[in-house]
């Protein structure tokens, strides 16, 4: 069979030009330095450290303003180009040949909660950075440009609600109404964005919100599973569907030396049963070919909670969380039909009040960039597993915006015993890094695609 010499010069160029793109993968690969980008998470960590090994760095306070100071004098170092938009998001561009184009962006959060965990939101922030610097080193070419950002207010804590900065950014959010908002000493939110936008003026250009072509965000993952399945890293399919099953009791409260058993109308005794019965149904529910539930008591009040006392009310609130809202409605009102049940059956003498709280519906994430994870984490050999997010998240708003996003996350080895300062091993920074990188690179070089 003949062969003509146009199609020869066809498959010589498709060779080359994969063997070009292997080149720079390999290339940026190698530039990215988990020691230089562990010692940073080591050098933020000090900023509102607590004694319990613990943060306070509340949105656009004084550690908040100071760790933003310090991400931005490293990015200087390197000419990266900063910006703060309206609502404070703080960017950081390596720019593209195509300067208008939206950027591939890889995010985090700087802001905390109060005894917040020290890499909490942090990870993606400096992830993102040394993915430019990575590249910066290796002297590799964007076609359109890639940002960090450090998203505003992610926490809510101080100034609600949670997530401001991104539901700003694609108009779920008012940025007039939000700038009203007061904090509980009485500070505006309008006059601490204005002193941000004052401390960093000889520097920091205000942008407007500019959209976002593709969203990568590495997450420190919040609870055990991943370090406990000795996993690299999760990749994650969506955020959790969320609901809450609110629990009122109500007895009387009187002594407990002199309150015979026949007299007693303890409403904590019922509640005990009920949540027991709660968990059995969740085991019930819970099958190989269903999404995981996870479920908990996550508010339990007791009144009066006084020694020598039993309780006349107590108030439950029961989470669960599951990457599918219609089997989570279904098991909410399950539980629901349950807990009338037993309270009628129960000889515990109380008054019972059961309401079911839908608080947030399943959010897929982008499968396409979901896969493209996929694909690289498998050819680095990583260990690693599907997972869902079951906290609110940035990732999530945008997803919810039609933005294409997709996440990570990182073990946390602190429930390995571990100390929190350290519960971020170096080679999962580096294993993390390098797939984001690879991924967003790739990205930045597709053109519209």
């Amino acid at each position: 069979m003949l062969v003509s010499p146009q199609a020869l010069a066809g498959c010589f160029e498709g060779s080359i030009g994969a063997m070009v793109e292997l080149d720079q993968q390999q290339k940026l690969r190698r530039a990215i330095d988990e020691g230089r980008l562990y010692a940073r998470h080591q050098r933020m960590a000090q900023i509102g450290a607590l004694a319990n090994d613990t943060v306070d760095r509340a949105a656009f306070s004084v550690e908040d303003l100071a760790s933003r100071s310090l991400l931005v004098n490293w990015a200087e170092d390197r000419d990266f180009e900063v910006y703060l938009d309206e609502i404070a998001n703080l960017s950081i561009r390596l720019p593209g040949q195509d300067r208008e184009a939206p950027p591939v962006v890889i995010g985090g959060h700087i802001d905390t909660v109060t005894e917040g965990h020290p890499f909490d939101g942090l990870t993606g922030v400096l992830i993102g950075l040394e993915v430019l610097e990575a590249i910066q080193d290796s002297g590799l070419e964007l076609q359109r440009s890639i940002e960090t950002i450090a998203w505003s207010n992610v926490q809510g804590d101080r100034f609600p609600p949670a997530l401001m900065g991104a539901q700003v950014k694609v108009g779920m959010l008012s940025l007039e109404a939000c700038r009203a908002l007061v904090d509980e000493r009485g500070i505006r939110l309008d006059d601490t964005l204005e002193r941000m936008f004052e401390t960093f003026s000889s520097a920091l250009p205000r942008s407007r919100l500019n959209p976002i072509a593709q969203y990568l965000e590495p997450m420190f993952d919040a609870g055990p599973s991943l370090a406990d399945s000795d996993m690299t890293l999760g990749i994650v399919d969506g955020v959790d569907a969320h609901g809450v099953l609110k629990l009122r009791l109500a007895g009387r409260s009187s002594p407990v030396g002199a309150t015979d058993r026949e007299h007693r109308r303890d409403p904590l005794i019922g509640g005990m049963q009920l949540v027991a019965a709660l968990e059995g149904l969740v085991n019930e529910w819970s099958t190989d070919d269903q999404p995981q539930i996870r479920s908990a008591v996550a508010k339990l009040n007791i009144d009066p909670f006084l020694p020598g006392s039993v309780p006349a009310r107590i108030a439950i609130d029961w989470s669960v969380y599951m990457g599918n809202e219609d089997r989570l409605k279904a098991l909410l009102e399950a539980a629901q039909e349950l807990v009338m049940n037993l309270s009628v059956e129960g000889d515990w003498r109380v008054t019972v009040g059961c309401d079911i709280k839908q608080l947030r519906g399943y959010q897929p994430l982008d499968e396409k960039l979901s896969d493209q994870l996929r694909r690289e984490a498998k050819h680095a050999s990583l260990r690693w597993t599907d997972v869902t997010c079951g906290r609110s998240s940035t990732v999530g708003v945008l997803a919810a915006a039609e933005i294409p996003a997709a996440a990570i996350m990182l073990p946390n080895r602190s429930y390995l015993g571990i100390d929190r300062n350290r519960s971020l091993a170096k080679p999962d920074l580096g294993h993390a890094a390098r797939l984001i990188g690879a991924v967003a690179f790739d990205l930045a070089n597709q053109g519209d695609g």
